[in-house]
């Protein structure tokens, strides 16, 4: 399985996180930015984990906006079963 392993501190807006998640994750080009973009490229990872660290700072940084991409982090794994998205509310404090 494929680990990547990313923080989430400097996640200030909706477009910090999806050009952050684009670039470590490898999404095409034509990647839309957008919830249901990322929804899309995450259900067609095959075998991957993905460690996101400094979540308590994105959900500071971008309030009621955090939840819906822990909406997405969340479905994208019920419908992927080969994808594990692990999240780390600090320096090694797993959600």
């Amino acid at each position: 399985m494929k680990k990547i392993t990313l923080s989430a501190a400097a996640w200030k807006t909706p477009a910090d996180a999806h050009q952050a998640l684009k670039e470590a994750l490898g999404f095409p080009e034509y990647y839309g930015h957008n919830l249901d973009a990322l929804h899309d490229c995450l259900t067609d990872m095959t075998d991957t984990c993905i460690i996101i660290e400094e979540c308590a700072k994105a959900s500071d940084q971008l309030g009621d906006k955090w939840s819906k991409f822990l909406m997405v982090f969340f479905d994208s794994c019920s419908e992927n079963p080969t994808l594990d998205i692990q999240l780390v509310q600090g320096s090694g404090d797993y959600v």
